[in-house]
């Protein structure tokens, strides 16, 4: 799970849809989003508002070890254990615009 508090340490949610441990997240530069990256090898874009899951993006098949937005925050680079570095241009196309391969 992903608990969200805010600066008085009230937690205001818990964001629970990963399988497996949370390695990362992220909010977004506008603060709208956060992208969490998991051992269950998925991505997901949650609402920071509303704390739903908008989409979930499963390309790895290892370990997502580190997720961020890019600076214009419609943009995601994922980390993985399986090797590759992946650049989420279209996050509802479900699939990277980008694959970089790297070695294991």
């Amino acid at each position: 799970n992903i608990e969200v508090w805010d600066s008085q340490f009230s937690m205001l949610s818990s964001l629970s849809s990963h399988t497996k441990c949370v390695k990362s997240c992220s909010w977004s530069p506008n603060g709208l989003r956060i992208v969490s990256g998991s051992y269950d090898c998925s991505i997901k874009i949650w609402d920071a508002n509303t704390y739903s899951l908008l989409s979930t993006l499963n390309s790895h098949t290892d370990w997502v070890t580190c997720c961020s937005w890019a600076p214009d925050g419609n943009h995601i680079i994922s980390v993985s254990l399986d090797g590759n570095i992946k650049y989420w241009k279209h996050i509802q196309k479900k699939e990277p615009f980008i694959n970089w391969r790297g070695n294991k």
